[in-house]
C-alpha cells in the first residue's frame, strides 16, 4: 500500500508541474516575466522532485539499520551531480581560455560551430555564426576539439546595413553584384563572408540587407559608404527622405 500511495504522488506531482508550466507559460505573455519562469521553474521542478525522492526513501526506509547510510549516499551522489554541472563548464573555461587567450571579437571555429566571439562567460561562450545567429557555447563542449583561431583576423567587427531601393532587375542579380563589390573591398574579412538578403518591402521597392565582417572597427564606415556610393552611382538607388544623412 505505501509504495501504491507513492506511485500515484509521483503522478499527481508530475502531471500538476505539466498543468503548470502549460498555464503560466500562456497566461505570462510580457517577456520579462516569460523569461523568468523559463529560468526558474526548471529549477523548483528539480527541487521538487529531489524532495520527492527523499521524501519517499525516508518514509519507506526510516526502520532499517542501513537508514543512515543509505540517506548519506543519497546526499553524496546529490552533490556529486550539482558539483559535476555547475563546475564542468567553469574548469573547461579556464582552462580552454588560458590555453587559447580568447577574448571577444575573435573568429572562432571547431568541427560543429564557428563565428565571432561576443561574450565570453563562467559556463559558456557567445558566438555570432555565419548567419548572424547567437549561439551559446558549453564550454565543456570545447574538450578534445581542434580549435581555429586563423592568423590575421583573430578578431572582427560586424555591422548590418539596411537600404531600400526601386525593384529594377531580377533580385539574385543585384545581390550577385553587390556581393561581387562586397569581395572586392579590402576591408572585408576574406574567411567571414558578407551576407546580403533581400526581400520585397513594398510594389516598387526592395529591402536590402547587407551583413559584413571587418577587422577594424574603424572600416565600418568605409564599408558603408562604398557601398551606399555603388548602389546610387550604379544600381539607380532612390533616395528616400530621412534615410540617409
Amino acid at each position: 500500500m505505501t509504495a501504491l500511495i507513492f506511485f500515484l504522488v509521483g503522478i499527481g506531482l508530475f502531471f500538476l508541474l505539466r498543468l503548470i508550466s502549460r498555464v503560466l507559460g500562456s497566461v505570462l505573455r510580457k517577456e520579462p516575466m516569460r523569461a523568468y519562469f523559463l529560468k526558474t521553474f526548471p529549477v523548483v521542478e528539480m527541487a521538487l522532485w529531489v524532495g520527492f525522492i527523499f521524501w519517499a526513501v525516508d518514509s519507506i526506509f526510516q526502520d532499517f539499520f542501513y537508514y543512515n547510510l543509505l540517506m548519506s549516499v543519497m546526499v553524496l551522489i546529490l552533490l556529486l551531480a550539482v558539483s559535476w554541472f555547475l563546475f564542468r563548464d567553469f574548469f573547461a573555461g579556464m582552462v580552454i581560455r588560458s590555453e587559447n587567450a580568447l577574448e571577444p571579437g575573435q573568429y572562432f571555429k571547431t568541427s560543429f560551430v564557428e563565428g565571432k566571439i561576443l561574450n565570453l562567460g563562467i559556463r559558456s561562450m557567445e558566438l555570432e555564426t555565419l548567419d548572424g545567429e547567437r549561439v551559446k557555447v558549453p564550454y565543456w563542449r570545447l574538450n578534445n576539439q581542434l580549435l581555429n583561431l586563423p592568423p590575421g583576423q583573430e578578431k572582427s567587427y560586424s555591422h548590418t546595413l539596411t537600404l531600400k531601393m526601386p525593384k529594377a532587375g531580377k533580385p539574385a542579380r543585384l545581390k550577385n553584384q553587390i556581393l561581387a563589390e562586397l569581395n572586392n573591398m579590402p576591408w572585408i574579412i576574406s574567411g567571414y563572408p558578407p551576407i546580403v538578403s533581400i526581400s520585397s518591402e513594398s510594389e516598387e521597392q526592395f529591402l536590402v540587407e547587407i551583413r559584413v565582417y571587418v577587422m577594424r572597427e574603424e572600416h565600418l564606415f568605409l564599408v558603408e559608404k562604398n557601398i551606399r556610393d555603388f548602389i546610387r552611382h550604379h544600381m539607380s538607388f532612390t533616395k528616400e527622405e530621412g534615410e540617409w544623412q
